[in-house]
């Protein structure tokens, strides 16, 4: 004779391996898109996909993190990047309050510096006084950012090459992976 406990014992194991969780999402009165694992009054569930793959463009973690490769001279990390769309290289100084754009780049950039404020910078070479600008774009490794404050200095020999400062990096986590040359950046 068959005892019902037996048979369904191996038949919950199963059942238990394949329960998935239940994500629902619903929008507020204000807009804002929420995700819970109970549905509320109005709220749809989700389909298949792990939690960074949801719909929402704003809960998209991959979106949080991103990566810029950069190449070593000297022991300085530099990156490629743009200033309103014109290329140009940066080298990446976490002691720099402000990006650092050559007056040659910010004059192909239309970058106008006309009533600025000037503001004082320690340099390796003495304080120097600098137009302080607000970049529209700044392009740094593939990251993006608009309106990043900015000074118009020359830098390098080559005028070409700018400092990527803090005022470009303070929105992020910052991890140096020196074995693949890769800045990984979190935003904050």
């Amino acid at each position: 004779m068959y005892k019902p406990t037996v048979l369904l014992l191996p038949l919950l194991l199963l059942l238990t391996g394949t329960v998935q969780a239940e994500i629902y999402k619903w929008v507020d009165a204000s807009g804002k898109v929420h995700f819970t694992d109970k549905p509320v009054h109005g709220s749809e569930q989700q389909n298949s996909g792990s939690i960074s793959t949801i719909s929402n463009p704003e809960f998209n973690l991959r979106k949080n993190s991103m990566q810029m490769k950069y190449t070593e001279q000297s022991g300085n990390m530099y990156v490629q990047g743009r200033v309103n769309g014109i290329a140009m290289q940066f080298m990446v100084d976490t002691g720099a309050s402000y990006v650092s754009i050559p007056p040659d780049i910010a004059k192909q950039a239309q970058i106008n510096t006309d009533g600025a404020q000037q503001v004082m910078l320690q340099t390796a070479n003495g304080k120097i006084e600098a137009p302080l600008i607000r970049a529209s774009n700044i392009e740094a490794g593939g990251v993006k950012q608009r309106n990043i404050l900015s000074v118009i200095h020359r830098f390098s020999p080559d005028g070409k090459t700018g400092l990527l400062g803090m005022s470009f990096l303070s929105n992020f986590h910052i991890t140096i992976d020196q074995g693949r040359k890769l800045i990984l950046l979190e935003k904050k």
